[in-house]
């Protein structure tokens, strides 16, 4: 599996040196697989389930004449389907007919869903075959069983996919993803090349597992997005436009109340390990304003992962958490790095980061970064008891943050223009 000292960069390098170019198709459900416990079975296990379900897909799907744009989904949630229900907002504004295609795994009742077609018995037995090349370097840096069993999956994908877009009336069919690094995101990608339209629409801030990004063209947020695409090299068709996010924050001009913490001490994607800086962050505060709220994110919350110490645990909240998008009182919202900081701010908090390091993802980074930074606690409660007794410092600080989020988000209507220009 990958050591716990690669980097992403150094974890490309490694896959790409071991199993060379055509494991990178692969490459983020590779890393996120390996960091699992007993990943050669789940490994297997996937593999196994993806096979069910794709022998029950029917032989044929049926495409309506008229369907000219294909939504691709494979999550639910945020990060996937609600992305793409921005962009279906705007085609059927427009008069755009559209399809879903969604994952196996999900389950729509959407009348516009379209189903993908079954590969054949001959191309299940090729992509088999195709796994069995990358049985080897048992002691390299990556398990090869687990990257044979991703190849094989990411084989009869691409087979379900070649069979699906031949059905396609259209010649050159919009397909529109909410990320094009997964696995059947980027079979698609490479069934395809240059028969259909692709474009990824933005689904959040964009780490360092976005890149090299394959898409051809990117839905992206605003400029400071397209400043974070363009550093991290990629060359593709670059089109700006939230398609709905941003806008004037919501007006709340009273004192913060309290403090929120947005923990995120799950994620390794930033460089640095941030359990010790928000561990410590929450023990400070909470023994100065024991109001503070430690607002854990969803993967903190699954059970025994929570980092934080009893002496805090009433501090701690699970998610939801309505009141970042929801703010009927405004709190001074501390964190790292998190679209939910962006979330805050668009609600009416007065949102705040904190100076730590930084040894991955800066782009993504500095998207998220605000006006304010805060090197240490004592700053951080110091600023709050400014805002709570001087309105010109809450003017100035939410006059700073709107421009932040003017630089983030910028509804421009070029993804309109794009779809009917393309089409």
């Amino acid at each position: 599996m990958p050591r716990a000292e690669l980097t992403w960069p150094d974890y490309l390098t490694a896959l790409e040196s071991e199993y060379g170019k055509p494991a990178l198709a692969v490459r983020h459900e590779i890393y996120f697989l390996m960091k699992r416990q007993y990943h050669s079975l789940k490994a297997i296990a996937a593999m196994l389930r993806e096979i069910w379900r794709l022998l029950r897909l029917p032989k044929q799907t049926r495409i309506p004449e008229n369907i000219r744009v294909f939504l691709v989904v494979t999550l639910q949630g945020p990060s996937g389907w609600a992305t793409l229900l921005r962009a279906q907002k705007i085609l059927g504004e427009k008069g755009i007919h559209h399809a879903m295609i969604a994952h196996l795994r999900l389950r729509f009742d959407d009348t516009t869903s379209c189903s993908l077609a079954r590969p054949s018995w001959n191309e299940m037995s090729q992509a088999l075959l195709y796994g069995t090349r990358f049985l080897r370097l048992r002691r390299g840096k990556i398990d090869s069983l687990g990257v044979a069993c991703c190849m094989v999956r990411h084989a009869l994908w691409q087979s379900a996919w070649t069979r699906t877009t031949r059905s396609v009336i259209d010649t050159k069919p919009i397909f529109l993803l909410h990320n094009d690094f997964d696995m059947m995101s980027r079979a698609l990608i490479a069934a395809t090349h240059k028969k259909v339209i692709i474009a990824c629409v933005q689904h959040g801030i964009p780490t360092d597992e976005f890149f090299p990004a394959n898409a051809p063209t990117q839905i992206v947020w605003g400029k400071s997005s397209e400043t974070a695409y363009r550093q991290c090299g990629y060359g593709g068709a670059l089109i700006i436009d939230g398609l709905g996010r941003g806008g004037v924050a919501a007006a709340h001009h009273e004192a913060p109340d309290h403090i929120l913490v947005l923990s995120q001490t799950h994620t390794p994607i930033y460089g640095i390990d941030l359990v010790p800086l928000f561990v410590e962050l929450a023990k400070e505060l909470g023994a100065v304003l024991p109001s503070t709220r430690i607002l854990l994110h969803p993967e903190e919350a699954r059970p025994g992962l929570s980092p934080y110490p009893a002496s805090v645990e009433a501090q701690v909240q699970r998610p939801p958490h309505l009141q970042l998008t929801r703010a009927q009182v405004p709190c001074l919202v501390i964190a790292y790095s998190s679209t939910a900081m962006l979330e805050a701010a668009l609600a009416g908090h007065y949102v705040v980061g904190m100076e730590w390091s930084v040894g991955a993802s800066k782009g993504a980074h500095h998207i998220t970064r605000p006006p304010k930074i805060c090197k240490d606690v004592n700053e951080a409660i110091a600023y709050f008891n400014e805002l709570q007794q001087s309105s010109g410092s809450r003017a100035h600080h939410q006059q700073l943050q709107q421009a932040w989020l003017d630089t983030t988000y910028a509804p421009t209507g070029a993804f309109a223009a794009w779809v009917e220009q393309a089409l």
